[in-house]
């Protein structure tokens, strides 16, 4: 028996969602930063700026992006009780810009502020589309969202990958680029479907931010590894001139061209072996990913 009737719990998905997605969230990088010895006050300054900016951007944003709802109304604005919209793009714009000021105030790095944050972000993205599709599911009339349900599956995949490259260190910025990538492929993904919000002809709002993401994304994740464009492209052309040589030798060359029958024989076999070696990989691997996720809520450590 439902404890609410089914319209109150469809008005009830979000904010439930949302609580359970932020309290698990914050504590995670609570614990992903007192792990790496950050003050708790600074840890709880970031929570509360990241929250309080959040909230206005969303709201305001959301405002500036919607006149069809709004109809530039403030007092549409404040009442979010009957006009319940939120921009969820701009509410993560919003809080990244405000610890990103708090930041560079005390000349301390955001990124690596980011990388702490990143694994609780995806997991809360996990943890809302979770909740939200339980709750749809167990009420009467609601259509279970099956997006929400891959999207929840998503999350908690990247959530683990993040949590095993923990292990290795990596350069600053490497997970919270990681994580701002995931976020951006889903949303290309999902923004193709008719379903999604249209917000100029036949683009949709997902897919526009999915981009943008897309374009910040990738040039700041070269950056931050420190890489040069001209080592690449060297080890681009390079790879290139190997691959035509050890073609033309096969082609050339009786040796070469046994070999590669050799290889194509036993092919069965490889497969066969390499698909045994990626079973236990890939078991050893969620075996990992599952204790590292137990130990990430604070158990058995």
């Amino acid at each position: 028996m439902l404890l609410f009737p089914p319209k109150v719990l469809e008005i009830l998905l979000n904010p439930i969602g949302i609580i359970f997605a932020f309290i698990f969230g914050a504590f995670l990088f609570w614990r992903s930063s007192r792990y790496e010895l950050v003050d708790s006050q600074d840890i709880f300054d970031v929570i509360l700026l990241f929250l309080l900016g959040a909230l206005f951007l969303g709201r305001v944003g959301d405002f500036l992006v919607r006149p069809d709802l709004y109809k530039w109304s403030f007092a549409r604005l404040f009442f979010f009780n009957v006009f319940r919209g939120f921009d969820w793009y701009l509410a993560f714009l919003g809080g990244a810009s405000a610890v990103w000021f708090y930041m560079k105030n005390r000349r301390e790095s955001f990124w690596f502020v980011f990388d702490l944050a990143a694994a609780p972000i995806i997991f809360s993205l996990s943890l809302y589309f979770t909740v939200v599709y339980v709750i749809a599911i167990s009420a009467k009339g609601l259509t279970a969202n099956w997006q929400g349900l891959i999207l929840a599956f998503y999350y908690f995949i990247v959530f683990w990958a993040l949590k095993r490259l923990e292990k290795r260190k990596r350069h600053r910025g490497f997970f919270a680029c990681m994580a701002i990538f995931s976020i951006a492929c889903s949303s290309l993904a999902f923004g193709i479907f008719p379903t999604s919000r249209i917000f100029t002809g036949y683009v949709t709002y997902q897919f526009i931010w999915g981009f943008l993401m897309l374009i910040y994304v990738v040039p700041s994740w070269y950056i931050l590894a420190k890489r040069k464009i001209s080592n690449d492209f060297k080890s681009f052309f390079a790879g290139i001139l190997l691959s035509v040589f050890k073609t033309k030798r096969v082609i050339f060359s009786t040796r070469e061209a046994d070999g590669v029958a050799k290889v194509i024989v036993l092919s069965p076999f490889t497969l066969v072996k390499g698909a045994w070696f990626l079973v236990k990989l890939v078991s050893r691997e969620v075996a990992g990913g599952l204790l590292d996720f137990v130990h990430a809520l604070g158990i058995g450590r």
